[in-house]
C-alpha cells in the first residue's frame, strides 16, 4: 500500500482487500484487492446488514446516512465483477 505522507490515514486489511481510510474524509483513499478472476462466483448478497468497521469510531466512518436515498452503492470499495 502506498504511503499518503501528511494525510492521516489508517490501514484496514480484511480477508482478501485492504482500504487505507483517510480520516478527515472518512473514505477510502487507496484499496487494494488480491484475488483470481478465474474463480469468481456469484453470491446472494441480499439480507446483509451493512455495517461500520468495528476497528475505528463510528465518527471516522462514513455511515448510512450519507448513502440515504441515493443511487450508491455503498460498501463497495472495489470492483466486483
Amino acid at each position: 500500500m502506498p504511503a499518503l505522507d501528511g494525510v492521516e490515514s489508517v490501514l484496514l486489511p480484511y480477508t482478501h482487500f485492504s482500504v487505507l481510510l483517510r480520516l478527515e474524509k472518512r473514505l477510502a483513499a487507496v484499496t487494494a484487492l488480491g484475488m483470481d478472476g478465474n474463480k469468481l462466483i456469484d453470491l446472494d448478497r441480499s439480507g446483509i446488514e451493512w455495517r461500520l468497521d468495528p476497528r475505528l469510531r463510528p465518527e471516522q466512518q462514513t455511515g448510512a446516512m450519507v448513502y440515504a436515498r441515493n443511487d450508491i452503492d455503498r460498501g463497495h470499495l472495489i470492483r466486483r465483477a
